[in-house]
């Protein structure tokens, strides 16, 4: 029991394909960690499937910081105007609010982990 009473969250192993996946033009995120997922954990956790040529979506996340690692391949991502190259072993910082995009002009895919900083990200057109 935590001193509010409430019993803290069950510990939860969600593997990579039990996970909560959107697929769009652009390649797959499959979410293994939000609200519904993981209640209590404060935070959103997806791995991303960013197919070759592909862009998604430029956005913004009015409610939480982003943090996107890089795993495999490499993408351009666009934050407030400027275009920065990432390549595996790279994170992103994308703070509240920032508009942002990105970009796969490599002949494989790219796959990446992204983190927010709340368990019910909210996503905006930019």
């Amino acid at each position: 029991m935590t001193d509010s009473g409430a019993s803290p969250a069950e510990p939860r192993i969600v593997q990579l394909g039990q996970g909560i996946a959107e697929r769009s033009d652009w390649g797959t995120i499959e979410w293994l960690a939000n609200r519904r997922l993981t209640p209590g954990a404060e935070l959103t956790f997806g791995h991303v499937r960013l197919e070759p040529g592909a862009s998604n979506p430029r956005h913004l996340h009015p409610n939480c910081h982003e943090l996107l690692f890089v795993l495999e391949g490499a993408i351009d991502h666009e934050l407030d105007g400027v275009t920065v190259r990432l390549e595996a072993g790279d994170l992103l910082h994308i703070p509240i609010g920032a508009p942002h995009q990105a970009h796969n002009r490599e002949d494989r895919p790219c796959l990446v982990v992204v983190t927010y900083s709340t368990e019910d990200r909210q996503t905006l057109p930019a």
